[in-house]
């Protein structure tokens, strides 16, 4: 019998090196792979490199939104759970990230043990 568990991969997006060492934090355990992302023009690139088994992004980066790749996503993707993870407050952006294909939108700051159990909720 094999005992061999295959890690889940996620795949981290956010422009802000601090929101990546939070998740880096999280998940530092041998049942995750985490695959860390500065740059959103890597991400349909790693997404079809990786597939990933969640995907957790920011919704402001650098020169696009996280709303924009979801959309984008969701052509090509439609299985692959979205969580986004920003501390945008402005009215209707949750919704909008809901629309665009996303499973939830977590608010930063988030503590570490409710960002574990969004996830493993989401990819059980």
């Amino acid at each position: 019998m094999n005992n061999f568990i295959k890690p889940k991969t996620i795949l981290a997006l956010d422009d802000e090196q601090p929101s990546l060492d939070l998740v880096q934090a999280v998940f530092r355990r041998p049942t995750w792979k985490l695959i860390c992302l500065q740059q959103e023009n890597q991400f349909h690139e790693t997404v079809a490199e990786t597939q990933p088994d969640l995907i957790l992004m920011d919704q402001n980066l650098a020169q696009r939104t996280g709303i924009e790749l979801c959309e984008e996503l969701r052509r090509y993707d439609h299985q692959t759970p979205v969580l986004f993870l920003s501390a945008e407050q402005e009215s209707g952006r949750e919704e909008a990230a809901l629309q665009a294909g996303a499973q939830a939108y977590l608010r930063k700051p988030i503590a570490p043990y409710q960002l574990r159990q969004q996830v493993e909720k989401h990819v059980a």
